[in-house]
């Protein structure tokens, strides 16, 4: 795949609905993708070496991606060649309740690696951005009504500045932060969720919540 085009530059607006969900626009050819991978694989493993005694920047992989995009497995196949001593990763689900009484960025700011180290996000603080505002959660907050009486648009609007003011504070203390969205077609979603559904050996990823 001809990665440098699935880049979203800094600055740049971007639609993703242009965007293709498969790689057959690109002509790619799987057994070479394959080859490639292992090559791939094992240069991480030299470079990870080289990252970790070195020290002197952290490395954060945020990876989103609608339910049944393959996070897990992305995750599972990138990062397993690697010594496991230098990188963790982190998975965020619904906030607990000690999350909650915490802002919402305090559970993101414990995980962030030593630099030398790569941590993976599974999720991160977009949940915040998008899941948070999309299902209204956010009104259900136990805050204060100075900061809940601020209409939908005005609220999220500090929350996109809160986050680029942290990824900016991250960046300043050097660290790198490389973001990534699985994107999948909605034919392609449902066919993963009726698996699910269908297949005892991935009826255990079910929720109906999903639906």
């Amino acid at each position: 795949m001809k990665a440098d085009k699935y880049r979203i530059q800094e600055g740049k607006k971007t639609d993703i609905r242009k965007l293709p969900t498969d790689s057959r626009e690109d002509k790619a050819d799987k057994e070479e993708i394959i080859a490639k991978y292992e090559e791939n694989k094992r240069d991480l493993v030299l470079l990870q070496d080289k990252f970790y005694a070195d020290a002197r920047e952290g490395l954060i992989v945020v990876i989103q991606a609608l339910d049944a995009s393959g996070k897990d497995s992305c995750i599972k196949y990138v990062f397993s060649g690697i010594n496991p001593q230098g990188v963790k990763v982190h998975y965020y689900k619904a906030p607990t309740a000690e999350e909650l009484a915490h802002d919402y960025l305090w559970r993101i700011h414990q995980n962030i690696p030593r630099r030398g180290e790569i941590a993976v996000f599974n999720r991160s603080h977009y949940e915040d951005l998008v899941t948070v505002q999309a299902e209204d959660i956010w009104q259900g907050y136990h805050m204060s009504d100075r900061v809940l009486d601020d209409t939908k648009k005005k609220f999220f609007g500090k929350r996109y500045e809160q986050v680029n003011n942290f990824e900016e504070y991250l960046y300043e203390n050097s660290y790198r932060m490389v973001k990534i969205f699985l994107h999948v077609s909605k034919e392609e979603q449902t066919g993963q969720l009726l698996e699910r559904i269908e297949l005892p050996e991935k009826n255990w990823k079910f929720r109906a919540d999903d639906l």
